[in-house]
């Protein structure tokens, strides 16, 4: 099952399962592959912004807030889906800061609750926790896409799409988070060493 599990994460997220510290994923394909949707999403929402923005400015009448929110809103998205690396590491300084937030895809491993355990049982968790981390990417991604949809007048709210975005922020930097949780419920590395 370790196996099984460790080769996964070889083939979705490179030789990093298995190393040590992030130096960048090599090999794989599960960040590069959504980096790139996202940068075809963020082209997408722009254009579809320009030529909402251009219907809205030769449209009369009364509203005219309303017309204009979602061309807005979608720029600020486009541009926020265009750079989604740059996006998702000011996000992480905006929640996180000092060394959680440059060391957000940090494992120790080694030490769970005082146990301690083999390399193979150290890739098999950085597989999970760079899986966890993916997750948190995606729901980043739908969360901007809610706020898109919510300022275009669709059935989303804003509130929505906010949280999705803190949760896979959290999710993004669940070690960081991990960390953060312990210190505050015990005031120290009580549980396990993350960072």
């Amino acid at each position: 099952m370790e196996n099984a599990i460790t080769n996964i994460g070889e083939a979705f997220f490179g030789t990093y399962v298995g190393g040590s510290g992030f130096t960048g994923i090599n090999g794989g394909f599960a960040f590069p592959l959504l980096g790139v949707i996202c940068y075809m999403t963020g082209l997408l929402i722009g254009f579809q912004s320009l030529v909402k923005a251009a219907r809205a400015s030769q449209s009369h009448g009364g509203g005219e807030k309303s017309v204009w929110t979602g061309p807005i809103v979608g720029f600020l998205i486009a541009g926020a889906m265009v750079a989604i690396p740059q996006t998702v590491m000011d996000l992480n300084a905006t929640v996180f800061s000092g060394t959680a937030q440059n060391k957000i895809m940090a494992y120790g491993g080694n030490k769970i609750a005082g146990l301690s355990f083999g390399s193979k049982t150290d890739q098999v968790i950085q597989t999970l926790v760079l899986f966890i981390q993916f997750i948190g990417w995606i729901s980043i991604f739908r969360g901007f896409m809610m706020l898109k949809r919510a300022a275009d007048g669709g059935n989303q709210s804003y509130a929505v799409g906010i949280t999705h975005i803190l949760g896979g922020v959290l999710s993004a930097n669940v070690m960081a988070f991990a960390d953060a949780m312990q210190d505050t419920i015990c005031k120290s590395k009580c549980l396990f060493n993350v960072i």
